[in-house]
């Protein structure tokens, strides 16, 4: 029973710092998505976007992609 308690706590501890990883990845790439204002494929990841949706959104023209980036970064702010 002791150990099952420890596994239990080992798990839910490394749970926990998987998540702030995640959560530091995505703030540093919505940092840098700030920043320039330009969607690169190593952001991709952490704000999860896919690499299918990136590849549409160069279809845009530059006005659409720039109104589509402030409203993403607006939405990924809000779930910060």
């Amino acid at each position: 029973m002791l150990v099952e308690i420890k596994i239990e706590k080992f798990l839910n501890e490394k749970k926990m710092v998987q998540q702030r990883s995640v959560t530091r990845r995505k703030k540093e790439a919505l940092e840098k998505l700030k920043k320039t204002k330009v969607l690169t494929t190593d952001i991709l990841e952490p704000l999860g976007i896919s690499f299918e949706s990136f590849l549409k959104l160069a279809q845009l023209s530059s006005k659409q992609v720039k109104d589509i980036t402030a409203k993403l970064i607006k939405n990924i702010e809000k779930d910060l």
